[in-house]
């Protein structure tokens, strides 16, 4: 007499799991090359938006107090000093370094900028409040 077993086991075949696998493993790869990206992006987002806040205090001070050609160090201190600022220190950007501050003759501004991911001043990768390096063009 034979004896049939009509149950059938639960459970995963190994070409199932394989292919589970791969696909968690494709999802990996592809969020691994993204996010350093996404990353970058975000620091260059927040080092763009902090230059224009401090071109804005420094700009809002030398109204404010009709100060013309202030140095950078005053400008530096002020900005440390200045109550109309919530923060009472100037950030640092977002690699860990401090901002630059220069004042242009030409067009009597001053200007704050980021030396970028690689600390270097005065290649492509500055940051400045318009997005762009001193000597780009803009499109608009």
């Amino acid at each position: 007499m034979e004896c049939s077993n009509n149950k059938r086991q639960a459970g995963f075949t190994l070409v199932e799991i394989m292919v589970v696998v791969v696909i968690l493993g494709l999802l990996a790869t592809m969020a691994a090359i993204g996010v350093p990206r996404y990353i970058l992006d975000s620091k260059n987002t927040k080092a763009k938006t902090e230059c224009r806040t401090l071109e804005d205090a420094i700009e809002a001070y030398v109204n404010f107090n009709n100060a013309h050609n202030v140095s950078e160090d005053e400008v530096l201190q002020l900005t440390v000093e200045d109550d109309r600022l919530k923060k009472k220190k100037v950030p640092k950007d977002p690699w860990g370094r401090d901002y630059i501050v220069t004042f242009d003759d030409e067009s009597n501004q001053y200007t704050v900028h980021s030396m970028g991911d690689n600390g270097s001043d005065g290649d492509e990768d500055d940051v400045f409040s318009d997005g762009l390096r001193k000597d780009q063009e803009s499109d608009y």
